[in-house]
């Protein structure tokens, strides 16, 4: 099977990675050089479980385990815009609330991707700064400064209500994209009668971007571009409910004014829109969706500086 992979980056660097297969059980992976930005041709035997995970500078991502069938070949971007808080699947620390206690860790710098359902994170003592903060209605129950994980927080008992709130920066003139980031979730959770080791999953909603970029996460300034957004379940999970309304706005002034744009559903929640880009090259493009459900789930999510503009 033939992978045509495409590592993005604002500024010429070195990366590393790997792949890994697990045919006998165990994932072993030798990190090896890569020049980001740049494209590259790899072929992979198909059939089997492969296990991939890239650096760039501090920045580290790692993709759910995935195959690829004979005689296919597949697009991957690495490290591609826009990026932001998501999750995966094979990450060791899952959301979820065992009696009444809950553990949370979104992922703060999740890169975008048609084809992969990967997590992107900053080492917590490296520059970017984060702020998690956990509510119930009002009440702010549970805070953490440079953390983007709350782990084990005790939670009032029944069903209720909640409110995850994280915040998320890094220097502009090292990463250049979602320098700014806030998002919101909300999610309901009920007390139950698990164990510590047998914690119940929680799930909240992802937003997963489209916008077909160059290598370095640029659009050409004064042209019309596709722009797509897919509210889901985050992956693996379930009982969010049905998605009843999507927005989207858009600024390029790095969020002092924004606009709203007229999206247009379709299959399987992928919502789609024209923008028009101004004539301003060397600019950004920030962008502020949401969605919710029927059922009180819902996400707000603002990333300021999510592409730029040549």
């Amino acid at each position: 099977a033939r992978i045509d992979a495409r590592h993005h980056a604002v500024q010429d660097t070195i990366g590393e990675g790997y792949r890994a297969e697990s045919t006998l059980g165990t994932v072993l992976g030798t990190y090896e050089p890569e020049w980001h930005p740049g494209t590259r041709t790899e072929w992979v035997t198909p059939g089997i479980d492969w296990h991939e995970t890239h650096v760039q500078r501090d920045l580290y991502v790692a993709a759910d385990v995935r195959t690829y069938a004979k005689g296919t070949t597949t697009r991957l971007d690495w490290f591609a815009p826009a990026i932001r808080p998501a999750f995966n699947q094979s990450t060791l620390v899952q959301n979820s609330r065992y009696q009444n206690r809950m553990t949370l860790y979104p992922q703060p710098w999740s890169p975008s991707s048609a084809e992969l359902d990967y997590i992107g994170l900053h080492p917590f003592d490296s520059v970017p700064t984060t702020n998690i903060a956990l509510y119930q209605g009002e009440t702010l129950l549970h805070e953490a400064a440079n953390r983007a994980d709350l782990h084990g927080k005790e939670v009032p008992a029944g069903t209720l209500p909640y409110r995850l709130v994280l915040d998320a920066s890094r220097p502009a003139e090292e990463w250049g994209l979602s320098t700014r980031t806030h998002t919101e979730w909300d999610f309901i959770s009920s007390t139950n009668d698990a164990d510590p080791g047998s914690a119940e999953p929680i799930t909240l909603l992802q937003l997963d971007y489209e916008l077909e970029t160059d290598l370095r996460g640029d659009v050409e300034a004064g042209t019309s571009q596709d722009i797509s957004i897919t509210p889901r379940p985050q992956p693996g999970g379930s009982g969010t409910g049905t998605i009843t309304a999507v927005g989207l706005e858009v600024s390029y002034d790095d969020g002092t004014t924004w606009q709203p744009i007229t999206l247009t559903p379709g299959d399987n929640n992928r919502h789609t829109a024209t923008l028009k880009l101004p004539k301003q090259p060397d600019s950004f493009i920030s962008v502020r969706a949401a969605a919710e459900t029927d059922t009180g789930f819902a996400i707000r999510q603002e990333l300021i500086r999510a592409y730029g503009l040549r």
